[in-house]
């Protein structure tokens, strides 16, 4: 088992070696393989992001106090931004944050 963990984890770091040193941007955008699904009611949408956002802050906020789980809360934010959309090129769709920052 550890040695297939440490095979993928290999393979990621090589890959992601080779996406960093690839200088030449694309001649197109990428267009991702999967369809958002907008059948969901705003409405809906809105209440299950902040169940989940509230259920993930009262675990982070259960070990530590909150201005650790803001800060961890905002690495992971940029952590996920960082893979899915600078490394695999994932557009992410935008959330409450960013329409409210006009983004």
């Amino acid at each position: 088992m550890r040695e297939a963990i440490h095979r993928v984890v290999a393979m990621a770091l090589i890959e992601t070696a080779l996406l960093l040193r690839r200088r030449e941007s694309p001649e197109t955008e990428p267009v991702p393989d999967i369809k958002m699904d907008t059948s969901v009611d705003p409405s809906v949408a809105t209440r299950r992001t902040l169940g989940v956002i509230l259920w993930v802050g009262g675990i982070f906020a259960g070990r530590e106090g909150w201005v650790l789980s803001i800060v961890l809360a905002l690495v992971a934010l940029a952590v996920l931004h960082l893979l899915f959309v600078s490394l695999l090129h994932l557009p992410l769709p935008p959330g409450l944050l960013w329409r409210a920052l006009g983004r």
